[in-house]
C-alpha cells in the first residue's frame, strides 16, 4: 500500500525527468522577471549613496546620479561622519541595551512558560501576548507620565525602556516556541539529579538559545 508521500515523491520524480511544461517554464520565467524587478528596487537606493559618495562634495548632481565617478574622491565622507557619528553612537547604545535587555528577560519567560509552568501561567501568557497588539499611540501619554513620575524625561533610557517593554511580548512568544521543542525529559533528568530551576536553565537551556537568540536580536535590532 503507497502512502500519500510515496506518490508525491513519486510524482516529483517523474516530473523532473519529463522536464516542465511550457506553461510551467513560462511561469518560472515570469517569477524571475517579478524577482529582478524587486531587487533592483531594492539595491538603487543604495547604489546611488554608495556610488555619489565617491564624487566629492562638488561632484554630486541629480543629473549624474547614476554614473560610475570618473575618480575617487573621499572629501565628502569627512563632513558627513562629523554629522552623524553622535547619532549613531547614540542609537547603537540604544538599541544594543535594549535588544539585549529584551532578549535576556524573554528567555527567562519562555522558559517559564514552556518547561516550568505553574497555575495560571497560561492565562498569564496570554496577557503578554496581548501586549504585541497594544498600538504605540495608545500608550504615549501615560508612558509620558510615567516617564516624569520616575525622572527619566530627557534620558535616553525612556526609549530604552519603551523599547524593552515592547519586545518581551515578542520575545517570550518566540522564546516559548522554541523551548517548547526541546525534550522534557531532559529537564526532568536534570530535576532527578537535584539541579534547580536556576542551574537547569543556565546550564542545560542557555547553552541550546543560541538560534532564537539570534533571531531575537536581530528582529530586535531591526525593529528599533
Amino acid at each position: 500500500m503507497t502512502t500519500l508521500a510515496d506518490r508525491i515523491s513519486t510524482k516529483d520524480i517523474t516530473r523532473n525527468k519529463r522536464g516542465l511544461s511550457g506553461k510551467e517554464k513560462g511561469m518560472l520565467a515570469f517569477r524571475y522577471v517579478i524577482l529582478t524587478f524587486l531587487v533592483f528596487f531594492a539595491v538603487a537606493p543604495i547604489y546611488i549613496m554608495v556610488v555619489n559618495s565617491f564624487k566629492g562634495i562638488t561632484g554630486v548632481s541629480q543629473s549624474a546620479a547614476w554614473s560610475i565617478p570618473t575618480k575617487l574622491d573621499f572629501k565628502a565622507w569627512g563632513p558627513v561622519w562629523d554629522n552623524l557619528k553622535g547619532s549613531m553612537g547614540r542609537t547603537l547604545f540604544f538599541v544594543l541595551q535594549s535588544s539585549i535587555i529584551s532578549a535576556i528577560i524573554g528567555s527567562i519567560n519562555g522558559f517559564v512558560f514552556s518547561k516550568w509552568r505553574f497555575r495560571g501561567s497560561t492565562i498569564i501568557f496570554t496577557t503578554f501576548l496581548f501586549g504585541m497588539f497594544i498600538p504605540y499611540q495608545a500608550i504615549m501619554i501615560p508612558l509620558t507620565q510615567f516617564n516624569n513620575a520616575v525622572g527619566l524625561t530627557g534620558s535616553i533610557y525612556v526609549l530604552v525602556f519603551a523599547h524593552v517593554v515592547y519586545g518581551i511580548p515578542i520575545c517570550t512568544l518566540i522564546f516559548r516556541n522554541y523551548y517548547a521543542g526541546i525534550p522534557t525529559e531532559i529537564i526532568e533528568a536534570a530535576r532527578v539529579d537535584g539541579a534547580g530551576m536556576v542551574k537547569i536553565f543556565r546550564t542545560i537551556i542557555l547553552p541550546l538559545s543560541a538560534p532564537a537568540f539570534v533571531v531575537v536580536l536581530i528582529w530586535q535590532f531591526t525593529s528599533a
